[in-house]
């Protein structure tokens, strides 16, 4: 079989839907309906603006687990989940695109990092849900509690470095002989996925373990970062379908018109 790079590159960004790693439908709307409701059930909650019945024991838990090391570890784990750590991951990541004139999928992240960043700030304006005392705070921190910016940017960045990761290489994988090089492509979008989803997690946990937000805080954080990234998976993989119908049909008429008698 042929490999090139062109080849993975039309079956990754503009071809066949199925070989991008297009999700069944149903499973997504399935994922997209479930964060829905979390986040419409977590909203209610933080609505009352106080901490919900399982707050504070799970906050307590957290505290009572402190160590001078876990609370470095937390600490570092929370900075490479900061706003400003995610925004530069991104822009990193577009720029490697852009110099591989990769423009579809730079533009996309872009757009989509950058519209799931505002998010948080438009929720915590809304909930304007108080933290956790300040007694209990290992690190300064100042607005909303409502929900957590670093769960939510964490998974909206990771999210969708992670739906990229998998597209790309499934395609290359696809495009290569199966057997044991399918398998390896297989593993890796699996170290990919999970590597994405323990970081998450983990910044997620240090935010409860250093004080500064509610634990339903960092689970609402999360719902609606994964919400987010669910809708732009929907939209990209439309939007590839459609342009795969309509590429299908434009090689159906060249081929009909290629086989049409001469007069």
């Amino acid at each position: 079989m042929r490999h090139d790079g062109r080849s993975t590159e039309d079956a990754e960004l503009t071809g066949d839907a199925q070989l991008a790693g297009a999700p069944r439908p149903g499973r997504l709307v399935a994922v997209v309906a479930g964060c829905a409701a979390a986040v419409g059930v977590l909203d209610a909650v933080a609505a009352r603006r106080l901490p919900h019945e399982l707050d504070r024991p799970l906050l307590t838990l957290a505290e009572r687990a402190r160590t001078p090391a876990l609370d470095r570890v937390a600490v570092v784990v929370t900075d490479l989940g900061s706003p400003a750590a995610m925004t530069a991951l991104a822009a990193v990541v577009v720029a490697v695109l852009l110099v591989r004139r990769r423009w579809v999928p730079a533009v996309g992240l872009a757009v989509a990092a950058a519209a799931g960043g505002e998010l948080s700030p438009l929720l915590k304006a809304a909930t304007d849900r108080t933290r956790p005392p300040v007694a209990e705070h290992l690190v300064a921190v100042s607005g909303s509690a409502f929900p957590s910016g670093h769960a939510l940017g964490t998974t909206v960045v990771l999210g969708l470095l992670a739906v990229l990761a998998h597209s790309r290489l499934r395609a290359t994988g696809r495009s290569e002989e199966p057997g044991d090089t399918g398998r390896r492509w297989r593993r890796a979008r699996l170290v990919v996925g999970a590597g994405a989803v323990v970081l998450d997690a983990a910044v997620g946990v240090s935010r409860v373990v250093l004080g500064v937000h509610w634990p339903t805080d960092v689970v609402a954080g999360w719902a609606v970062g994964l919400l987010w990234v669910c809708l732009v998976v929907g939209v990209r993989h439309a939007w590839i379908r459609r342009l795969a119908a309509v590429r299908r049909r434009g090689r159906v008429r060249r081929r009909g018109g290629a086989a049409a008698p001469r007069r």
